[in-house]
């Protein structure tokens, strides 16, 4: 019954189980409002997005570089997600509401409301950011 290579979500306060899938999480993160789990299962660079409610998968997110994940941050509007990495100085920032848009010309947009529009320029899909400590 006590399968590791689950994901379960359970509902507080009933602890009652409202979803089971095959994989595992080895970090998570779930958007503010709760629609979105970001996840990074057996492959550590590579950011699977679920449904909140569901754990049915989203989309999966593959950086061109390979470090593995140590960490995942959604902004407060759920638009960008932060995927830190043991790379010193490399994050990661993808910006869903660009990702989402072009799922949606290919008719493969995930089932939850869109966005709110961006207040600024959006940045690219994906900004990698490398901060080299030793030269600030």
């Amino acid at each position: 019954m006590n399968d590791p290579d689950r994901r379960r979500l359970w509902e507080t306060g009933s602890w009652r189980l409202l979803s089971a899938k095959p994989g595992w999480c080895s970090r998570m993160e779930f958007s503010a409002d709760g629609r979105i789990l970001a996840c990074v299962g057996a492959e550590p660079a590579i950011v699977h997005l679920l449904d909140g409610e569901t754990l049915d998968e989203l989309a999966t997110l593959t950086p061109a570089e390979s470090y593995t994940t140590t960490d995942l941050a959604f902004s407060p509007d759920g638009a960008l997600l932060a995927q830190i990495t043991n790379r010193a100085g490399v994050v990661h920032l993808w910006d869903l509401r660009r990702i989402r848009a072009q799922l949606a010309t290919m008719g493969l947009d995930w089932n939850t409301p869109p966005y709110a529009p961006p207040e600024a320029k959006s940045p690219p899909l994906l900004v990698t950011i490398h901060a080299d400590a030793e030269n600030q």
